[in-house]
């Protein structure tokens, strides 16, 4: 693990999560190479939580908009008799993957993002914002028809990418930021590639990482007097401040690159087992 993606138009401000969401959590990463750890703040992520809600969006239209989408594509439901709204989408959101897959196999690359919206009158429809060549409007609705027996199929060119971001958001948050509408199962999905740039992450070094049920502060006070700590890429860095806890934090951490290489040199736990023949691996890992 290298590093937590970030979003990529604004850092968030550490201090002011730990402030504003009750849930914070500590991410401690202990490095296997010098004696420093490092200290995130991670957010509880819900849409319950008034916090991580303002941010949830935030990311949200973030990865929705860096797919810069080309086409925003409606796709209707008509339901079977005796059938409920979530027998429907159990039957319909597989057709709406198919679909995507043939758009790809007769007409190039597809890439998208598809948003459930649950209607006033309960049933599902699906909003797909693609990215993909053109594609004809009566061979989606002839292709959905014969996949669900729904011929009304909507098809448009985006304009402007960021404003169709906007517009399949407001979805999502319909649905899962709203009280008293209950989810069909997944609101938004999207495809391995749709997004065109990489996420950024925080240039940490190898590092065993750990998460703890406390407050960040609380876990910097724990470990005693013994060590500085300065604030640097949305975190903390802690450093030993003195000998004797230098000499701690040294031990600790070649005992955790022992166990770190063994663990990637042997599939079964416990110390290694020399081959007939060979040197003694434990010559190599001082510490069994």
């Amino acid at each position: 693990m290298v590093g937590y993606p970030q979003a990529p138009h604004k850092t968030t401000d550490h201090r002011q999560q730990i402030q504003e969401c009750p849930a914070t959590r500590a991410l401690v990463g202990k490095s296997l190479l010098t004696p420093r750890r490092f200290v995130y703040a991670i957010r509880c992520r819900r849409w319950s939580c008034a916090y991580c809600r303002e941010q949830n969006k935030r990311v949200l239209f973030a990865r929705v908009a860096a797919g810069r989408p080309q086409r925003l594509m409606t796709l209707t439901c008509l339901p079977r008799t005796g059938e409920t709204p979530l027998d429907a989408y159990k039957r319909i959101r597989p057709c709406v993957t198919r679909l995507c897959q043939m758009v790809r196999d007769n007409f190039g690359p597809c890439e998208y993002v598809c948003v459930t919206e649950r209607t006033e009158k309960g049933w599902p429809h699906f909003h797909v914002l693609m990215r993909s060549p053109f594609v004809p409007q009566h061979w989606l609705s002839d292709k959905w028809l014969s996949l669900t027996g729904a011929p009304v199929v909507d098809i448009r060119r985006v304009k402007e990418w960021k404003s169709a971001a906007r517009y399949v958001c407001k979805y999502v948050l319909k649905a899962v930021a709203t009280p008293g509408i209950s989810r069909f199962g997944r609101v938004v999905s999207f495809t391995r590639g749709y997004r065109l740039e990489p996420f950024r992450r925080r240039g940490t070094p190898h590092c065993t990482w750990e998460i703890l049920h406390c407050l960040p502060d609380d876990y910097v006070r724990s470990l005693g007097e013994g060590w500085s700590r300065s604030e640097e890429n949305g975190g903390w860095t802690l450093l030993p401040a003195t000998l004797e806890a230098w000499d701690r934090e040294n031990a600790d951490r070649k005992d955790r690159l022992n166990r770190w290489l063994l663990s990637r040199l042997h599939t079964v736990a416990g110390p290694p087992v020399a081959a007939p023949g060979r040197r003694e691996v434990t010559h190599f890992f001082p510490g069994w």
